[in-house]
């Protein structure tokens, strides 16, 4: 092969690739120049003013979640569609007021956790169209229309996990439940125009669960220039922040999602944010190279809080006047700081400033030359620029409450400037100093934490008071019987207290993952760990499965007994043998969790479920031994609820405290093959006396 064509085959190489780039930018460009976004997120909910699904009760297919605060028990939450009758809703006037607000794209819930869907599906009866539901129309359908007609980009919110669809999480996941999940999107993706966005919000498992390498070559196919978040668990076009404004990044598209109030879906006013903090977020957002996709939500009739419109729409004047500074615009190259933010288009760059010394703004040095400062607020402005930084002055009377913008001309594209550190301020510094203080104060008290125990009676310790002791036979297990010999189990889970004692005493603590509830102090090169107070008798939680054995391990040389993580068979029957009734609650599934004033602690190996005030009863039945999960109703009151994947009915007695349900496709406390050995909710270990 000669030289000619080697050059030739590397130049048609390039080519290929910088088409590839240049198409993959063009697909997301319209995106990165938007900017500001709507989210709705909307439905039957709306009717008791809660948050969406979040406030659906027990039971949930397939999840752990719970929302004590705000519960709306399912036989309720479930018929709501029923009474929902949004008469008001037009989507031409919902459109009309994004662009009012300055906004170039909507988003809108199509389908949440709870499983309604606001489309006309053939997958589920449980949806806006439904002949039981007043309302009877198409939501997204005629959403979609209207944003087509206007021109304004329209994307798709849809949750993949569905606490309403019995083969969620269920045995039939991976068939029944995947053909009804890819219908639907099939359907979203097929039905209604051009798809801009697609929004999953998965909340757990990974892309294995959802067969999503599969579902985003198909959806690729549907709808080819479609943006997917990152939520599938197969990378996507844009990271999603959650109610907080993303870190500076210019190398991963990111877009903030925050709510005007509190809460996702419609509740009144209260809880909402000012204008002034509103704008901050959306400058704060755009200044770290992100966009911010606000969430609004419409009332039981259809329209929208006046007070959230009149926000919104304050916004959108203000982009009138300054859009320039907003749209098509990147974050830097000054970093967010004290001072505020800065974004830049060509030879300019735009500083949102919230906060002057004074009547100063100082930057770090800017390696381009500045030929002119201009402030586009009213008043002016003076610069100076030298090797030190760059210093504007700016009268206290020109000076706005939310955001003075000055516009600087530079000789060189403001993009290409690597993004700069902003300066402290001194007082900023200060508070940092004071941080660092309080800081040092943490860790003299996790040393002084670390050699003085707390009493025992106020710290559960795993003594040989608190072993139950599970005698030898057989028991049901997966479908069969088989035979665990005798062996001793905690009482109550590994506390924080106690991991932290066993962090500290360990050469290299960072190579143990450790609960949330625990905090991590450095000083002087040595790491010190914490528990937070008020959680010391807190189960630990996130804990890898070698980490659990590596507490074992520990636990072993501190005692002079012999603990091990339980194998999934031994917690199986720990969970079902009553020591106290000398018999086994024979139930496929248990209660994750109950809470007593004290403590947290699994319900599966209490010694009493029925002692009132101690211990909250729990529900005892029979199962279907085919079932691989199965789940019930805690609600503090004396019921009957019965599972389609439970044969026998399930007395629930009442309790004054609340439950988990849990699913044994992902089972927590210590099964051998588990990734992480507490699952949710902490985990326990088995003791040898021998």
């Amino acid at each position: 092969m000669n030289k000619a064509k080697v050059v030739f085959g590397w130049l048609i190489v390039l080519c290929v690739v910088s088409f590839c780039y240049s198409a993959e930018d063009e697909r997301i460009q319209w995106w990165r120049q938007a900017k500001f976004g709507l989210f709705l997120n909307w439905g039957p909910v709306s009717l008791v003013g809660k948050d969406i699904s979040w406030c659906r009760g027990l039971p949930r297919t397939g999840e752990e979640y719970a929302t004590w605060d705000q519960r709306v028990p399912a036989r309720i939450y479930d018929q709501l569609y029923k009474r929902f009758n949004p008469v008001d809703f037009n989507a031409d006037q919902w459109v009309q007021m994004a662009k009012d607000a300055g906004m170039k794209y909507i988003v809108y819930d199509a389908k949440h956790h709870d499983g309604f869907a606001h489309f006309d599906s053939k997958y589920s009866d449980y949806k806006i169209t439904s002949p039981e539901s007043p309302f009877g129309r198409d939501i997204v359908k005629e959403l979609a229309d209207a944003c087509h007609r206007a021109d304004m980009r329209f994307g798709i919110y849809y949750s993949p996990p569905d606490w309403h669809n019995p083969d969620y999480l269920g045995p039939e996941h991976d068939t029944k439940f995947i053909k009804y999940f890819h219908g639907q999107i099939e359907e979203l993706c097929n039905n209604y125009g051009k798809i801009d966005i697609l929004w999953f919000d998965g909340l757990r498992g990974n892309a294995e669960d959802w067969h999503a390498e599969e579902l985003v070559k198909k959806i690729k196919k549907w709808q080819g220039d479609i943006l997917i978040n990152n939520r599938l668990g197969v990378g996507g076009d844009m990271g999603t922040p959650e109610q907080v404004v993303g870190n500076f990044d210019r190398n991963w598209p990111w877009e903030s999602c925050i709510t005007i109030t509190s809460q996702w879906s419609w509740g009144g006013n209260e809880n909402t944010k000012s204008y002034k903090d509103c704008m901050k977020i959306l400058l704060n957002t755009v200044g770290g190279d992100g966009n911010l996709l606000f969430n609004v939500a419409p009332n039981p009739q259809g329209t929208f809080d006046p007070t959230h419109v009149e926000i919104i729409k304050k916004m959108g004047q203000w982009l009138k006047k300054y859009g320039q500074t907003i749209y098509s615009t990147r974050g830097g190259p000054f970093k967010p700081g004290d001072f505020g933010v800065s974004t830049c288009k060509d030879n300019k760059i735009y500083l949102h400033v919230m906060n002057f010394n004074n009547e100063e703004l100082k930057l770090n040095p800017l390696p381009a030359k500045i030929k002119k400062a201009t402030l586009l607020t009213p008043g002016q402005c003076s610069f100076k620029q030298d090797d030190a930084g760059v210093t504007i002055t700016v009268a206290k009377e020109f000076q706005q409450d939310i955001d003075t913008i000055i516009e600087l001309t530079i000789d060189k594209p403001a993009i290409e400037i690597k993004p700069i550190v902003p300066i402290v301020s001194v007082e900023k510094e200060a508070e940092r100093k004071e941080l660092n203080l309080q800081n040092e104060a943490e860790v003299l008290k996790a040393q002084k934490f670390a050699k003085e125990p707390t009493p025992v009676d106020q710290i559960i310790l795993d003594d040989k008071e608190n072993i139950v002791i599970v005698p030898a036979g057989k028991f049901p297990f997966r479908g069969k019987e088989v035979f665990v010999d005798t062996f001793g189990i905690q009482k109550y889970e590994v506390t924080n207290y106690q991991y932290c004692q066993f962090l500290n005493s360990c050469e290299n603590p960072d190579s143990h993952r450790y609960s949330s509830k625990i905090r991590k102090l450095q000083q002087d090169a040595k790491t010190l760990y914490q528990t937070k107070s008020g959680f010391e008798n807190y189960p630990v939680v996130v804990v890898a499965y070698k980490d659990a054995c590596a507490y074992a391990d520990w636990k072993s040389k501190t005692t002079g007994l012999k603990y091990s993580v339980p194998a999934e068979a031994q917690w199986e029957k720990a969970a079902a043998w009553d020591p106290v009734k000398k018999h086994y609650y024979n139930y496929a599934i248990q209660s994750d969790e109950i809470r007593t004033d004290k403590f947290a602690c699994s319900s599966s190996i209490l010694f009493n479920r029925d002692v009132e005030g101690f211990y909250a009863p729990i529900a005892v039945g029979s199962y279907n031994a085919k079932s691989y999960y199965g789940c019930y109703d805690m609600s503090g009151n004396v019921q009957e609820w019965t599972s389609g994947m439970i044969d026998d009915k399930m007395i629930l007695k009442g309790g004054s405290y609340w439950n988990y349900h849990t699913s044994c496709r992902c089972f927590s406390r210590c099964p051998m093959n588990a990734s992480y050995a507490g699952g949710d909710r902490g985990f326990r270990l088995v003791v040898d006396f021998d």
